[in-house]
Parts: structure tokens; sequence; C-alpha cells
């Protein structure tokens, strides 16, 4: 907790005779934690008790503007007549944090009818499962998409991604991009479903996935041409 848990009788309702419980969670933290509350008359008598109809929930939002994600409050005090204390634990669920990486440097160019095909070693690298996430390598893997899916075309092995942040793709044969803006972007995600960006959002919107361009570039071909056939001429 940045706040640790509180009831506090500033939110008291007199009529109602209820206090509110408020507490705020560390960025990046999660699990349960008991808490027990005692009560305290005004002569600081703990031998004061819960009524009846007491019962602890949690504010949806914290102190200040924070709000607690997937925070909850289980086991609540009830009908505590002749203890006084009571105890309840407070659960905030893990939630899965966006993964993240770096992206290589763009454009990334090579030449046509190049038969070895591109390959840029760790284009793609400080790949992380997110905020305070330890996912392993294993468990994340990378999205690249052709903004402009006609582009395809030029490509016989589409670009990709390995998950050691290899950028690789092959051109087609006597593909080039001369007249052409070929962009690629790209997602990173995790085992857990987490997206490090959002491919249907129109950049520069924040969601947006980074984008890096591919450029072909043309080779001069040699010049070549067809015979005629065999000619006859007499004497």
């Amino acid at each position: 907790f940045s706040l640790p848990p509180a009831v506090t009788y500033s939110t008291v309702n007199s009529a109602a005779n209820t206090a509110g419980l408020e507490f705020s969670v560390k960025s990046n933290a999660c699990g349960s934690a008991v808490v027990t509350v005692i009560a305290v008359d005004n002569n600081n008598n703990q031998n004061a008790i819960f009524s009846n109809d007491i019962a602890l929930t949690p504010y949806e939002r914290t102190r200040g503007t924070t709000y607690v994600k997937d925070g909850q409050v289980v086991n609540t005090c009830t009908h505590f007549t002749t203890s006084q204390s009571c105890s309840f634990t407070i659960s905030v669920s893990c939630q899965n944090d966006a993964p993240t990486f770096l992206m290589g440097p763009s454009p990334v160019t090579m030449q046509e009818d190049d038969l070895k095909g591109f390959q840029y070693t760790t284009w793609a690298r400080n790949s992380s499962g997110g905020a305070g996430e330890n996912t392993p390598q294993s468990e994340l893997s990378y999205n690249v998409f052709l903004v402009d899916p006609f582009h395809k075309d030029l490509f016989t092995v589409q670009p990709h991604i390995t998950q050691t942040g290899d950028l690789k793709f092959k051109a087609a044969p006597n593909a080039h991009t001369v007249n052409k803006r070929v962009l690629a972007a790209v997602q990173l995600q995790d085992s857990s479903g987490g997206f490090s960006c959002d491919v249907f959002v129109v950049c520069p919107m924040p969601t947006c996935c980074p984008e890096f361009e591919i450029i072909i570039t043309p080779v001069n071909d040699p010049p070549t041409f067809s015979s005629g056939g065999d000619i006859q001429v007499y004497e």
C-alpha cells in the first residue's frame, strides 16, 4: 500500500452509523492483505463494540483521484455484537500490463533480386512483459502488419520478427518500391493476451502501433532480346 487501509471518522455518516474504508495501492502491486479493525471510543476505550448493522465496504475511489483497479474487499465485518475487532481481506487482482519493446531503425533497405533476403539481427530489442512483470522471452511474440495489404505481393516471405527480435523478409523477383511507400506496423504480444498497441487505431493516436518503412531499391537488369529466327536469301 502507498496509503495503508484506514477507517476514519471524517467519512462517518452519523445517521447511518457507518464509516468509510480508504486505502491506495502502490503501482504494479497486487495480492492480498488481512486487515483488522478495532473499535475505539472517544475515551480510547477498546471495549467499544460494533453495532449489529455496521458493515465495512470499500470506497470505489481512494483518497485523492487514484483509483484502485480490480480492488475488492471480501469477508466484510457485519453483525459483530460481542467482539471488539474484526478482520477482513483486501484483495487486489494482478492485471496484465501491456508489453513493451524498442523498435529498430527505419527505413530498412535491400536491393531487388537479393536471393538471400533481408535480415537485421535484434532489430527489435529490450522487450518486456510489462511494468513490474518478469515475463520469459519465450512467452512474447511479435506481430507485423503491412499498412497497405496490397503490398503483400512485393514479398515471397512476408516481413516478420522472431522472438529474439530479428527482422526478416524476402522480396519477390523483380519487385521494388519505386513510386511506393511500404509501411509495416509492429505489435508485441504476451502469452496472456496483452498487446503493446492497437493495430486498429490510426496514428498518431497514443495507442497506435509504431511503423517502419521498407525500401527495395531497383537494380539495372541486363538487357534482353529475342532472335527473329534464321534468315534465308538467294544468290
